[in-house]
């Protein structure tokens, strides 16, 4: 066989949707008729792939195999040779997840390859993880996102119209961004910029919590802007992520839109379902929105504090009608294929390096051959598989089908 079913890692943090309202609990309930949904459990994210972390597995023969224990058996054929020649090991270079967001995730940043060994090796008890985490998200659902550094004008309206920031930043740092962005270089404003969120994410709670309560009551409620700050402090009462909003770029991502989260820039997921494609790595740096570690000074020394807006990638179709999502980097590559009830059938482009088959939508039937043999492979909504690399294979249904496909560039 070259095509398996997986069964996938659930993680339970607490961010996640509870029960039933989320879909990774919905979807792995779907895969697999042994797990039971708690309806106030949160179910946050489902892993597929070969992280130590979340592993998935296979059904192999009726048997459950760990998916990296079956790739060991013949990494070659499994993996095929470009990978094995360009990432020098016998594993997949990617992860893929779903992600079900309930309330607020860290404001975070996840480091370069540089910086992820360098941390690994200098506090391995806290970064447990030597790998970069380049990652493209995308939605589901319409999704919430803090992602970037607002640019400067914007930055700098914010400390005109918001009191509150100018106050918890304090006067000398504002001052300081002041005259960076009427009279600085790009190189002076992105100094001044890390002063300013240096400041503020250092700042005294007791101050921070003051200053929340004043911005709650003269922020405009009835705006995107507004919202996502109630919604923040209704989860993280009096947190200094609240203020973040105001210096980070807030975009909303409907069904389909996705954007990429490079090494080095900071962002927080706030609601919604999505899909995650990402280089192997469970590396993240924290501080604020979160009960776990706040590294502030490794995040603020890291940031690029770029101030171009986010980039919303919707996608280049191919000449098979495949919706490709490119990006910058070497461990990944995200397709979305739509099968119509018109036209039934879609044959797979037969690929050199392996791939994981998400079904999001619909239900139908994966077919092909493999030494002589014919194999069928129902395909359901929920259901991910693992296909080797070098495998011809195509997708029937009656009905409309949805499906995400990740694979090595």
């Amino acid at each position: 066989m070259r095509i398996y079913k997986l069964k996938c890692s659930v993680q339970e943090y607490a961010w996640g949707k509870l029960g039933q309202h989320s879909l990774v609990g919905h979807f792995a309930q779907l895969s697999d008729p042994d797990f039971c949904i708690d309806p106030v459990q949160p179910y946050a994210e489902l892993w597929m792939g070969t992280h130590i972390r979340g592993p998935s597995s296979i059904w192999n023969e009726g048997k459950l195999q760990l998916l990296s224990d079956h790739i060991a058996t013949n990494p070659e054929e499994i993996l095929g040779e470009r990978v094995l020649n360009d990432w020098g090991y016998q594993d997949l270079p990617f992860l893929f997840k779903i992600l079900s967001v309930n309330k607020s995730l860290s404001i975070q940043a996840h480091p370069d390859k540089q910086l992820a060994e360098h941390l690994h090796a200098s506090f391995p008890e806290i970064y447990k993880d030597s790998n970069h985490k380049p990652e493209l998200a995308c939605a589901l659902t319409d999704c919430t996102v803090l992602c970037q550094f607002r640019s400067f004008q914007n930055i700098y309206d914010n400390l005109q119209n918001y009191p509150e920031l100018r106050n918890v930043v304090g006067e000398e740092a504002y001052t300081l961004f002041e005259n960076a962005f009427l009279t600085g270089c790009e190189d002076e404003k992105k100094r001044v910029l890390r002063n300013l969120f240096h400041k503020l994410m250092l700042a005294d709670q007791e101050l921070v919590e003051m200053q929340v309560e004043s911005l709650l009551k003269s922020i405009d409620k009835n705006t995107v802007l507004g919202e996502v700050i109630v919604k923040i402090n209704q989860e993280f009462p009096g947190d200094v992520g609240i203020f973040c909003s105001l210096l980070l770029n807030v975009i909303t991502l409907k069904p389909g839109d996705a954007v990429f989260l490079g090494p080095n820039e900071p962002h927080a997921y706030l609601s919604g379902d999505l899909v995650e494609a990402m280089a192997c790595s469970d590396n993240v740096v924290r501080a604020g929105l979160t009960p776990k570690f706040k590294d502030v000074e490794t995040l603020v020394g890291m940031l690029t504090y770029n101030t171009n807006p986010p980039n919303i990638i919707r996608g280049e179709s191919d000449e098979l009608g495949n919706v490709v999502y490119n990006t910058p980097n070497e461990e990944f590559n995200l397709m979305r294929i739509f099968v119509d009830d018109q036209n039934n059938r879609y044959n797979f482009p037969r690929l050199d390096t392996p791939s994981i088959i998400l079904i999001t939508q619909g239900n139908g039937v994966m077919k092909y051959s493999s030494n002589g043999l014919q194999y069928e492979v129902n395909a359901k909504l929920g259901d991910s598989y693992f296909v080797y690399a070098d495998t011809d294979f195509y997708l029937e249904s009656e009905e409309e089908l949805n499906v995400f496909r990740i694979t090595v560039p």
